[in-house]
């Protein structure tokens, strides 16, 4: 399957990065110095990039439209949206109703075209208070976002784990499970 993973804060080449120091567990700063062999260990993967199925949008503020032509042209199954509240707004409504009305559009060419959309969002406020729980109703812009989710995944950090809540499911369980992240490279593994 094609996936497009569309990204409006990072370059094609800083998602790259990313992918690369996750997959061999690498600091960022070690890969862009070459240090300790990272380019012998690293020449596989990018080959191995080229012909692989992923595709990377990187432009600030898209439009729906370009996003849809994309995953038109090269048969997109699975989009990733990073994330919700960066999108062109295009109408001169209430940005909660612009969100909403992407949203609504998102869903639409979701279930037309057979796509999975795994769109990320903002929260209305920094989730400081230790051990909050973030709920549906911190999601910044729009009560569309959760009203149209089947699924709604609210992650959290704490120290040096993240913490993903399920906030809704539409065929399944709620709960949470935790993960240990490694903010120099990217990594997660159960906890």
């Amino acid at each position: 399957y094609r996936i497009l993973y569309c990204t409006t804060e990072f370059s094609k080449e800083e998602v790259l990065d990313r992918l690369i120091c996750m997959r061999y567990n690498i600091e960022l700063k070690e890969m862009r110095r070459c240090e300790n062999g990272t380019i012998e260990k690293i020449m596989p993967y990018l080959e191995s990039f080229k012909s692989s199925n992923l595709y990377i949008f990187d432009k600030s503020n898209p439009g729906l439209n370009e996003i849809f032509a994309i995953c038109d042209d090269y048969n997109i199954k699975y989009l990733f949206i990073d994330y919700l509240q960066e999108l062109q707004m295009p109408g001169k409504w209430s940005e909660p109703y612009e969100i909403g009305r992407n949203v609504k559009e998102i869903k639409d060419f979701a279930a037309k075209t057979n796509t999975c959309m795994i769109i990320a969002s903002q929260f209305k406020r920094p989730l400081t208070e230790d051990g909050y729980i973030p709920a549906l109703s911190d999601f910044k812009g729009s009560g569309k976002i959760e009203e149209v989710a089947w699924v709604a995944l609210l992650l959290r950090q704490e120290q040096d784990h993240l913490v993903v809540h399920v906030g809704k499911n539409r065929f399944g369980p709620k709960g949470e499970c935790r993960l240990m992240c490694n903010v120099l490279t990217g990594e997660l593994k159960d906890v």
